[in-house]
């Protein structure tokens, strides 16, 4: 699990992997958790990450963003991208980042998580699938 410099921060995934026991998503769609842990740099977290969104992508070039359709609460310490930029946090912290996917049972086998932030744009940093 290396970690990535990318927005002023050092961005690490720390897991990838499906939800299961959730209720209300379609029998072909399979809820997905990607977390990662940031160790804060730059603290203008509010300029360096402005926009941060984080994706999923497949093999086939296929993308999905977070869902609104499935709400999971979070323990207390770990929050959406969005919400981390207005956390606070300085030079130095760790914060816990989370997003919920909802995709095809057919993309799971090779979905890889990217983080895209404004001030990075054009470039965006993707993650590898994590080893079993």
């Amino acid at each position: 699990k290396q970690a990535a410099e990318f927005g002023g921060s050092e961005w690490r995934l720390t897991d990838l992997r499906a939800a299961f026991g959730m209720s209300g998503q379609p029998t072909n769609a399979l809820p997905i958790l990607a977390d990662f842990t940031v160790r804060v740099g730059d603290a203008d977290l509010q300029d360096r990450w402005k926009t941060c969104t984080i994706i999923l992508a497949d093999a086939a070039g296929r993308r999905w963003l977070p869902t609104a359709v499935l709400s999971l609460k979070l323990p207390d310490d770990v929050q959406p991208c969005s919400s981390a930029m207005f956390s606070g946090a300085k030079s130095g912290d760790t914060l816990k980042i989370s997003a919920t996917f909802l995709v095809p049972r057919d993309a799971a086998a090779t979905i890889r998580p990217a983080v895209s932030l404004a001030a990075e744009r054009p470039y965006y940093l993707r993650f590898e699938r994590p080893k079993d």
